[in-house]
Formats: C-alpha cells, structure tokens, sequence
C-alpha cells in the first residue's frame, strides 16, 4: 500500500478515536463507544514512523475527544468574563499533551519488551495516569474514562468495589483486548477460528458479562437497604441568578429573599427537615457580616420554619496583622488588618442559642485551578496578585479541614452530611472520605450558571451520581440554574427540577452507612496501578530494545 496512504489511514484512526471517546461522555447517550474508542489510536500506533508522527497522531487524538467532551469549558455566554475564554481555549490546547503520558510509557515497554506486554501494562498506566491526574492543586480529572458509563446504570455499579477508577481499568482491559485480536487478524490476513475460544475472548466476555451480573445483583441489595432505612425529607432550592450580577451590590439580600420565598412555598406543601440551596447561595454581605455570626439574621425565619439550612457563602475571616497567616490580605482602607474569604458552607438548625453564635461550616478545599485561585497560592502568595478576574471574589483560600457537618434533625434522626462543593464532587478519594467519618447523606452545592445551556451542568451532575454509587449514600444536589435533584445510591435520579427555572423540589431520601470495599479500601486500585506502571518502566528501561516494536 502507497505509504502517504497508510499515514493518512493512521491518522484517520486517530480522529475516529478521538470521537467515539469524546461522542462517549455525557450528556450524549453513546457510552458504549467507550467500549470500542481506544481500539483505533491503538491500532494506528502499531509501527508509527517516527516519535513527531507518534505524537502528532496522539495529539490529534486527544484535541478532539477533548473538545467533544469538554468545549464549554470557555462558557460561550455573552456575558462571560474573558478569563473564562482564554482559560478554555488554554486547556483545550494544553490538555491533550497530558493524555500522551500513558501512551509514552506504552511505548517504551513496547520497545524493550515487546508490544504483547506493552499492550498488556497500559491498563494499568492509564488507570495510574488518571489517579495522579486528581491530585494536587493543578489537578483536572473531569475527563476520567469510568465517568462515560453514568447513564450505564446496571454495569457501572462496579464503582463501589475501586471507584470510578476501577470502572476505568475494566474499560481499558476491554479495549486492549479488542484491540490486540483485531491486530492479529490482521497480520495474520486470514481469520483464525481459534481465536473464538481463545483465553483473550473469554477474558472479553467476562470483562463485558460479569459487571452487568454484579449490577444486577447490587441493585437489589440497595433496593433492599433503602426500604428499611430512616429517611428525611429534603429540599433543594434553585434560584436560577445570572452568576454575572450575583455579586453587585445592593443585590445580595433580594437573592436570599429570593430563596426564602421559593423555600416557604416548598415548606408549605411538604415539610422540610433539611433545605439546601446552592454555592454562595448567600453572597457576599461585608467584611464584618461575612461570617457565621452575621448570617445569625436568618435564625428567627428558620426556628419558625423548623427547617434546618445548609447554604454556601462567602466567609471572611479577619485578623490583626500580628497574628495573620502568611497567606492572609491586608484590607485596602485598613493594612493593619488581614482577612482570607473561603467558599463557604453552613449548616444553620431550629433552636441554636449558641453564645457566640456558631453553626458546622465547611470551607471548600479543592478549589478550581485559576478560576478560584492560583495553585500554590498559600505557599507563594504573591502569585494571588495575577488572578484578578472581573466577578465575585476572584481568589479564595483553601480550607484546610474536612469533618461531616453533623446535626440532629429530630428525636430519632441523627444526620451527618458530606458537603461538597462545586468541583469537590470531580473528586472521589475526597467525597469517600465523608463517607468513611460517618457521613449518612452526601449534598453537593454549585453555582453552574457560568455554563449554562452548554454540556456542563449535565457532565457534572452524572459525575455526582458515581459518588453516590461509589459510597452507596444518597446525594442531594443543588445548583443555581440546575441541575438541581436527588441521586438515590445507585446513581439514578429520584427526581430533577426543570434547569433554568426558578423553583423548588422536595425528597424523601435514605439515611445510610453501608462500608463498600471502596470506602474500607480507598484508592487501592490506582495505587497498585501506579506500583505495576513503575515496575513496568523500570524493567523496560533495564532490558536491551527489542530490535522489533
């Protein structure tokens, strides 16, 4: 075959890739290209012609998946701030560089020792890339592989065993072995009966069978265990502001009037244990009222509710310049005095007559890179001077401690709530660390709007739904403009508000405090990943190349 015809084949491998991976992630319905997406880069990666064509067929690759799966990153608002545009289109290029890792490692046990074994590691050094991917302040694990299966209800209940990370792995192991049997065929020209029995095939049928089999099975277990569980009812309140004028002044207390409002209508067809609106649900109120003590005005509406509240807010804190933190700003009309404000959450309850007033807060701790602060900010806080974008607080501080908000609801009811907020829920190590201190309810809180009529609000409220899964606890959800809603333990929907429209939704929902192995166990998986991935490297750079890749 002419060769500008075999490089113009690979390259189309590479687009057909980068689609069926991209088209795999919601909203679209098409999870099950997941199955099949990773067959054609890696058949096109067989004999590259050199390391510029290797790559070049991995960028290509990569760029489209991800701007199918992640081009509303830049908002695409009239309104948007311009920050948001130029953060998009920087991921967008930047982002396909960092999915050619696994692929690099691929390679290097390919040439030392032989592309049977390669093939056979790279689960395994994707399940690792994708961990190491989630940690720390530049992380960005949106795009996890096991996040494509959110609509795959029967099959993806394997979450609970290793996390989306094990769904991942499965995934890869599937596509490793449809790759490497449609590369013998063709080699081999002629199709080899043997192959239908072969060990490869069976793996491939237990691999796609057994999932589906454990499903099944969960489903009914959990089925079983909400029944017999205690359960409140919950609320969630959807407001619908524009993100754009949320923060202008004078504006702030109509927005909780809003929320009120909207809340005492809900209370009034169905009593509310537990309301919950959305991030920064309560906007900035001042310096001196930008704190719990100063959201004490809500006390006599919520006593009279008999409804606890758990909404975001932007906090202050304030300190004299001896004893602020080395990451703490001085006020501009005052530089003796130093203050941090955090994205916020509270959870206020019926009755607290604390002196001085104090109520559960969580600060939120993975913040979005650039868009909430600059990573490593606290240990550098000069960097905090180069983000200034033009709404809301442009730079928060990272909380430091995670604990269950915890509050009784009534004589029997005792809730300890995993609050999340925002971009926390991409997490899964953090979102199991509630589940693992006693959380019996999980709620995410986001604004969202910023994204608003693009694939964003769907994308991250089905990353939520694998948290439920993952820890087997109902989620309740609240966004600003949607999608606001309660995910039950097996990741489907008890019920969704109508997104872009103010409202309110109320649902009973279980109270549960199931150990999966992914609780007991954490991170096993990726981890043990990471282990093989290194071995792998090391023994490839310690044996001679194989004079064939």
């Amino acid at each position: 075959m002419n060769h500008l015809v075999i490089m113009n084949m690979m390259y189309l491998y590479a687009i057909v890739s980068g689609l069926l991976l991209g088209s795999a992630f919601p909203p679209l319905p098409t999870w099950l290209c997941a199955f099949v997406g990773f067959v054609p880069i890696l058949l096109a990666l067989r004999n590259p012609e050199s390391e510029k064509h290797f790559a070049r067929l991995l960028y290509v690759c990569f760029f489209i998946m991800h701007g199918i799966s992640n081009w509303w990153v830049s908002s695409w608002q009239t309104e948007s701030d311009p920050f948001l545009f130029i953060s998009g289109f920087a991921l967008w290029l930047g982002h396909p560089f960092f999915f050619m890792l696994p692929f690099v490692g691929m390679r290097i046990v390919c040439k030392r020792l032989g592309k049977a074994i390669g093939w056979a590691v790279f689960p395994f050094l994707w399940t690792a890339f994708e961990y190491l991917h989630s940690l720390g302040d530049l992380s960005y694990p949106w795009l996890t592989l096991g996040y494509t299966q959110a609509y795959n209800t029967v099959w993806v209940q394997i979450a609970d065993i290793a996390g989306v990370w094990g769904v991942s792995f499965v995934l890869l192991i599937i596509n490793v072995l449809f790759a490497s049997i449609i590369h013998e065929i063709m080699e081999a020209k002629v199709f080899n009966w043997r192959l239908l029995v072969s060990p490869r095939i069976i793996l491939l049928i237990a691999c796609s069978i057994l999932p589906w089999m454990y499903g099944h099975i969960r489903l009914n277990e959990i089925a079983i265990a909400e029944s017999n569980a205690r359960r409140i009812v919950a609320g969630v309140i959807q407001p619908n502001i524009n993100p754009w004028k949320k923060w202008q002044q004078g504006n702030t207390l109509d927005q909780v009037a809003l929320h009120q409002k909207i809340q005492d209508s809900l209370n009034a067809i169905h009593h509310l244990d537990l309301a919950v609106w959305s991030e920064t649900g309560v906007p900035f109120l001042g310096m001196s009222r930008s704190n719990p003590e100063g959201l004490i005005f809500l006390q006599p509406w919520i006593d009279d509710s008999r409804t606890a509240l758990l909404t975001g807010f932007s906090e202050i804190a304030v300190y004299s310049k001896d004893k602020a933190p080395n990451y703490a700003k001085p006020i501009p009309t005052d530089p003796t005095i130093m203050y941090n404000s955090f994205n916020a959450a509270i959870l206020m309850t019926p009755d607290n007559n604390t002196i001085p007033y104090s109520a559960p807060v969580h600060r939120k701790m993975r913040l979005t890179p650039f868009g909430e602060n600059i990573p490593f900010a606290d240990l550098f806080p000069f960097l905090e001077r180069w983000l200034q974008w033009g709404v809301g607080i442009s730079t928060w501080t990272k909380g430091k401690v995670q604990k269950p908000l915890a509050i009784q609801i009534n004589e029997q009811d005792s809730l300890k709530l995993g609050c999340i907020i925002c971009i926390e829920s991409v997490y899964p190590g953090f979102v199991r660390n509630y589940a693992a201190d006693g959380a019996n309810l999980l709620a995410v809180i986001t604004n969202d709007a910023w994204y608003n009529y693009t694939f964003g609000p769907e994308q991250h409220y089905r990353i939520a739904a694998l948290r439920a899964i993952e820890n087997r606890r109902a989620l309740v959800r609240c966004a600003n403009s949607g999608i606001s809603g309660f995910i039950s333990p097996n990741g489907t929907s008890y019920a969704e508000l109508t997104p872009y429209k103010s409202g309110g939704l109320s649902q009973s929902v279980p109270l549960l405090n199931e150990i999966t192995p992914y609780i007991q166990w954490g991170d096993y998986l990726p981890i043990f990943c990471t282990a093989i991935s290194f071995i792998g490297l090391v023994a490839a750079r310690m044996k001679k190349r194989s004079p064939k890749i």
